[in-house]
């Protein structure tokens, strides 16, 4: 899609209102850049969509939180019927 000036318009949410699959998001409770606010203004574009906040944790959370970060994962791909 073009705007008034014949540049590209790129919308990578279109049609996600028909993806009825869960989306898991997660942010990491001190992350200020791409953290639990980020996560929630992108939350909207999915019908299903879960958040889940590692606690104690910034931008490295995988790393400093492992567990923390993959059960969530590990659950939610449980969940899913593939």
């Amino acid at each position: 899609v073009l705007d008034r000036d014949g540049e590209p318009v790129w919308d990578f949410t279109d049609g996600l209102e028909r993806f009825h699959t869960k989306v898991l998001f997660q942010a990491s409770a001190n992350n200020t850049v791409i953290g639990e606010e980020f996560q929630r203004l992108q939350m909207p574009a999915f019908p299903n969509a879960e958040l889940v906040i590692i606690g104690d944790s910034g931008h490295d959370h995988p790393w400093t939180q492992p567990e923390a970060t993959l059960r969530p994962i590990f659950d939610y791909l449980d969940e899913l019927d593939l």
